[in-house]
């Protein structure tokens, strides 16, 4: 996934703790019109916001792991249409949910720099099945089942993944690992990000496991990217952008350069998973040009949506 300038924000949270921590709104004082349930929804998301904004490091650690785990099971739970309304609308979640994606993205790529140096150093002890090794990854049946979700609707939908460029593969390309093990019909795969040190540690990865001659991992920022003409399928990761408008210009740039009858798969969120990830709608894709063929939102452990769409 693309992660701009997310080590040196790692940095920055730990020096200015203090600076996050500001954007919290004063505590909450009692909303009428709202339910007792997003009341306490609001608390807590509030609450785990402070303390991840208050830590000295974002990287892997049992305090980390266990405030994201804590949100991220909010976030993937289903709640009635009118208490999801009640918190993304509420005066502190529209506050702080740009700085909270902010933190999520950090923790997202710390997470898989750790587990990608894992699985390459266990991976150089072993003789074989290095690729079993990848399974250990902690969110690797999620991985897994989006990814076996994303090629059933392109399969459905009559896309083959042939050449496929996937923007903002991040330092763990699982996506782009389990595409290929899924669909041997994806004989090349260019991995994009603008992270040096994410490419290098995802193409030393991609090299223990032996799938170096599939994937490619290319230092570049998709703005920049002029591949994108000889592509069957793109994907563009849930982190690619800062904001909506960083999306909507990428995806004006695919348009402009790809081929009639390229698919392009993105990644959004729904529900309180918009907490997490940016949110990007079937008719974004529309105002840029495609044609939408299927918009999936899981309800399961999985928590990126997708939208399929496709150059007219």
């Amino acid at each position: 996934m693309v992660h701009q300038q997310l080590l040196s924000m790692d940095s920055q949270l730990s020096a200015n703790g203090g600076v996050l921590c500001q954007h919290v709104m004063k505590p909450h004082q009692q909303s009428s019109g709202l339910s007792s349930a997003s009341q306490d929804l609001i608390h807590e998301i509030v609450a785990i916001y402070k303390e991840l904004s208050c830590l000295p490091s974002l990287s892997p650690g049992a305090t980390t792991n266990k405030l994201f785990s804590r949100l991220v099971g909010i976030c993937i739970k289903q709640y009635k249409a009118e208490t999801v309304c009640d918190v993304l609308d509420h005066p502190q979640i529209l506050q702080l949910i740009k700085h909270l994606r902010n933190i999520c993205s950090t923790g997202e790529y710390l997470l898989e720099c750790q587990w990608s140096q894992k699985i390459i150093q266990d991976a150089y002890s072993c003789t074989e099945n290095q690729p079993e090794l990848l399974k250990n990854f902690v969110y690797y049946d999620n991985y897994h089942d989006l990814t076996k979700l994303e090629l059933h609707a392109m399969l459905g939908c009559g896309v083959v993944p042939r050449t496929v460029v996937f923007v903002g593969s991040g330092p763990m390309p699982l996506s782009s690992i389990l595409l290929a093990d899924m669909c041997s019909d994806a004989t090349i795969i260019h991995n994009l990000d603008i992270d040096k040190d994410a490419i290098d540690i995802a193409s030393e990865l991609v090299s223990v496991i032996g799938k170096e001659k599939r994937i490619h991992n290319i230092l570049c920022d998709g703005m920049e990217y002029t591949g994108f003409g000889q592509a069957d399928v793109i994907f563009l990761a849930a982190l690619v952008g800062c904001d909506h408008q960083e999306k909507m210009q990428l995806l004006k740039r695919i348009y402009d350069q790809c081929k009639p009858g390229t698919a392009v798969m993105v990644r959004s969120a729904h529900s309180l998973r918009a907490l997490l990830y940016p949110v990007i709608e079937p008719e974004d894709l529309v105002k840029c040009g495609f044609l939408v063929d299927i918009e999936l939102h899981p309800h399961n452990q999985v928590v990126n949506s997708v939208i399929l769409a496709r150059r007219a």
